[in-house]
């Protein structure tokens, strides 16, 4: 992490800068942790993801302020450290935050690794916007699928870090649940160890033992929620039960409290047509009296090879679609609309999926047989990538111009 930052933060003046920090990404989140053991004071952390944040939320001490609360105290002794997942959005806060103060200075933070593992390859939960409730059963089964052992694990580690030298951090998640993984503790502390930052995204809609997790925490615990009533958030989080993710939400917070540390809890909330409104409202609410982040997000459908034409939409995928997204037509008609895009995908530049038992998997949104390659482990990154960039999938998502472009 050092030498990603030092040049950086070779800035003149450094100290006599406000500084801030936009981007809730793994760099920004690296850079924010970064400077803060160099004793080098953030002013203000933020992201528009967030909703209208408290005072006292903040990540590793520093406020996470609203992004127009950022452009208004701009000045000619400001400091933004843009932090994206892409060059073309950076680009974008730039240009706004130039706008607003011409003698502001920014500084982009790009090129960094990206490392999905997952330590689990089990859920408990059957949402049908994923691709484990949703994969077209003769392309792939999810039957049978194990965890991931901490030797496997940290040996993985030792080959992400010998060809991956700016990967920042690892997320330890991909379509498992990582509270399924008993050496999930473990597994964090081995990240930290080796100086890198680890997220997680969980359900919580489980019995679990916090308080060995939150001793050594994640540096970004991210929940994921689509509603506050158990009748709406069944709709969705198909099998959870949204009085066991409150109770665990206060548990954690007391955790927080009797240890007198803060975790960096990120709420994602997953809107869908039947959860807006007083559901909306009551969750944000819920994360202002706790503490954390409340990170509303427009749901999405999470199946490229159903929405690429490469297998078909079920009789229920088709229901549920047309039931709760507001752009039901848009999903089920995609593969028609043929807006080509050429270029090469995030997924392919900058970011690696591996499964809990080794093997490499093409993308977060492809869960197919076509999209396993071999063990990461006895293949080259070399080979990774021209995989991953000349897959006939990918070719096909393209066709329907439904890639990440940087």
């Amino acid at each position: 992490m050092s030498c990603y930052f030092d040049e950086a933060i070779s800035i003149a003046n450094l100290n006599e800068k406000s500084i801030y920090i936009y981007g809730a990404s793994v760099s920004g989140v690296s850079l924010l942790k970064y400077l803060d053991k160099k004793r080098i004071k953030v002013t203000g952390f933020s992201d528009v993801s967030f909703s209208k944040v408290g005072n006292d939320i903040a990540f590793f001490g520093t406020p996470v302020i609203d992004f127009d609360v950022l452009l208004n105290c701009l000045d000619d002794k400001t400091l933004v450290f843009l932090c994206c997942s892409s060059e073309k959005k950076a680009q974008h806060y730039q240009s706004v935050i130039l706008e607003k103060c011409s003698e502001a200075q920014c500084v982009i933070i790009n090129n960094y690794d990206e490392v999905y593992i997952d330590i689990s390859g089990r859920c408990n939960l059957r949402c049908r916007s994923c691709q484990v409730a949703n994969h077209h059963k003769e392309s792939f089964s999810y039957s049978g699928r194990g965890l991931m052992s901490f030797e496997l694990f940290c040996k993985i580690l030792d080959k992400v870090q010998m060809e991956l030298p700016y990967c920042l951090g690892v997320f330890l998640f991909n379509y498992g649940e990582p509270l399924l993984s008993p050496d999930l503790p473990r597994m964090i502390h081995e990240i930290h160890s080796r100086g890198m930052i680890a997220i997680i995204s969980s359900n919580l809609s489980l019995e679990y033992n916090f308080d060995s997790l939150l001793i050594d925490p994640p540096d970004i615990f991210k929940i994921s929620i689509s509603g506050f009533s158990q009748k709406v958030y069944e709709t969705t989080h198909n099998g959870g039960n949204i009085y066991l993710v409150k109770s665990n939400m206060y548990r954690i917070r007391m955790i927080e409290d009797k240890l007198k540390t803060r975790v960096n809890v990120v709420v994602g909330y997953h809107v869908y047509n039947n959860n807006q409104g007083a559901e909306y409202i009551a969750a944000e609410d819920l994360c202002k009296e706790l503490g954390f982040l409340f990170q509303p997000r427009k749901a999405i459908f999470c199946n490229i090879p159903k929405q690429a034409g490469i297998d078909p939409f079920s009789k229920s995928d088709i229901e549920f679609i047309s039931e709760y997204y507001p752009n039901s037509r848009d999903i089920l008609t995609i593969n028609q609309s043929k807006e080509t895009i050429s270029g090469t995908c995030r997924n392919a530049l900058n970011r690696l999926f591996i499964d809990y038992n080794g093997d490499v998997f093409l993308c977060f949104m492809v869960m197919h047989n076509g999209g396993i390659y071999k063990s990461y482990l006895q293949t080259s990154l070399k080979d990774i990538r021209m995989w991953q960039k000349e897959h006939w999938i990918c070719g096909k998502c393209k066709d329907i111009g439904f890639i990440s472009l940087e």
